[in-house]
């Protein structure tokens, strides 16, 4: 289906015209201000709460004065990631939007559909006149994929609904449930050393890689920059490579799974042609060994003019290699109710090195819809932080969403999509974090129901949005609204 073809015209306009405002998160201002200045537009009364939070209140259609209110919610906020190439400044550019063969993407960025689809649909619910519907509140909450702080920060008593329609999800069903998460962290003390005889600089990099969501793509069997830069290191120490560490980073959002990575290394001279010998061995061996998913992995070693350089100790250095090996990425355990969906994950999502504050530090994202198992996950991380004698922090704790097969909201979810479509819908959990995990411990008997078009490659460049399934959603969406009547 092309864009030209689509019936949720409005809802794409929105989408467009939201794309045009920065939104990165903890930066969504112009995109909030936005917001606001469409709900004055519109004559529509809205709030905002200290955290961020917009709260438009929609008035009923005719006929719907008495139905109970529904509140729609989605995100402002988006990953903001791009390709090495890219110049594109997420606090003040637009993003390029494009149409691909049946999908909207954008050029070499993040194209920002997780969640701004969910936010144009709701708009247009509320503005569309063939969209016939009860009170609608409009929920737009702030932050949520660095650490669900507008969820987090909601009053009890921000909105009124009862039933609340969650836009923010990417695939073909309805959800009812999601997994928990906190975040690991590891900061190892560094010591520095000069450099002795004779030597040369390189940057070993990692690149190529998809990256992706690290929920819902952490059991694609994608490759993670971090943790090949790591075996690359190791490979070089294997064979008496003589060099030393002076820097190693990868890895931009904890909720990304790291696409590059880059180490600045000393080696001495009489071991160069050794060290590129054995980084084409690597880049040939990662190669195959992800030959199925990832197409255009590059190992490379690549000469560098450094003055002033530092090295990290040789101690400091084995300490940083072995727990990037130890700590473990993907899933660690699948759920046991719905086939195929990961219960336990691990994101080895940054390495970064902080010259001024001497440290390495490593960031980990645990998700989980067995809270228990999260926090024996988290533990482990901790565990292997402790033995190498890095400070650790665990934070950002939030919780699972537990499903309820017994929901009013899903059986009538149920009931317009076989109306609509012929055929059941298909029911699952996702293992990502949702705000209505959040949101339904602040609000007591609050059903909830998530659904949302079709987006691949979220949270990486590679990014992209069917149109075929935003105009599904649309039509679901209307006839659900409908049918509250």
């Amino acid at each position: 289906m092309k864009l030209s073809e689509s019936k949720a015209k409005l809802a794409w306009k929105y989408f467009y015209d939201l794309s045009a405002q920065p939104r990165e998160s903890k930066h969504e201002e112009k995109a909030l201000e936005w917001l606001k200045g469409w709900a004055r537009d519109n004559d529509l009364k809205f709030s905002q709460d200290s955290t961020g939070n917009i709260l438009v209140e929609v008035a009923p259609s005719d006929g719907f004065e008495n139905e109970p209110s529904v509140c729609l919610q989605a995100h402002v906020d988006m990953v903001c990631e791009k390709t090495p190439q890219s110049n594109h400044d997420f606090r003040s550019d637009p993003l390029e939007l494009r149409e691909v063969d049946g999908w909207v993407m954008a050029t070499d960025t993040t194209l920002g559909a997780d969640n701004g689809m969910g936010i144009a649909l709701a708009l247009a619910a509320a503005t569309d006149s063939e969209c016939s519907h009860p009170k609608l509140e409009l929920l737009f909450t702030v932050d949520e994929e660095t650490g669900l702080t507008g969820a987090n920060g909601i009053e009890p008593d921000f909105f009124k609904s009862k039933q609340l329609i969650n836009l923010d999800s990417e695939d073909d069903y309805l959800i009812i449930g999601c997994a928990g998460g906190q975040e690991c962290e590891l900061y190892l003390e560094t010591h520095w050393q000069s450099i002795e005889g004779d030597y040369s600089t390189f940057e070993i990099t990692i690149s190529g890689l998809k990256g992706g969501h690290s929920g819902t793509d952490i059991n694609s069997k994608r490759a993670n920059a971090i943790k090949m830069l790591a075996k690359t290191l190791r490979a070089l120490n294997d064979v008496g490579v003589k060099f030393s560490l002076s820097t190693i980073n990868g890895g931009s959002a904890r909720n990304a799974i790291a696409r590059d990575a880059q180490a600045l290394v000393v080696i001495e001279n009489s071991s160069v042609d050794l060290a590129k010998e054995v980084v084409g061995k690597v880049n040939i061996d990662f190669s195959n060994e992800f030959a199925s998913n990832e197409k255009n992995v590059q190992v490379e070693l690549i000469s560098k003019e450094c003055s002033e350089l530092k090295v990290i100790s040789n101690k400091d250095y084995q300490k940083i290699i072995e727990t990037l090996l130890a700590i473990p990425h993907g899933a660690t355990q699948f759920c046991s109710d719905f086939d195929g969906v990961v219960q336990t994950s691990n994101n080895l999502a940054i390495v970064k090195t902080d010259l001024d504050g001497d440290t390495i530090g490593i960031h980990t994202l645990q998700r989980s819809c067995c809270m228990k198992e999260l926090n024996k996950l988290s533990e482990l991380i901790a565990s292997i932080g402790k033995l190498v004698g890095a400070r650790v922090d665990i934070l950002g704790r939030y919780p699972s969403w537990q499903p309820s097969k017994k929901s009013a909201l899903l059986k009538k979810c149920k009931e317009v999509y076989r109306d609509l479509h012929g055929k059941d819908v298909q029911v699952n959990i996702i293992h990502a974090g949702l705000e209505c995990g959040l949101i339904g411990d602040k609000f007591d008997e609050l059903d909830m129901i998530s659904f949302g078009p079709i987006i691949h490659n979220a949270h990486s460049p590679q990014e992209k949005l069917s149109i075929k399934s935003v105009e599904d959603n649309w039509q679901f969406l209307k006839n659900l609204l409908r049918s509250r009547k």
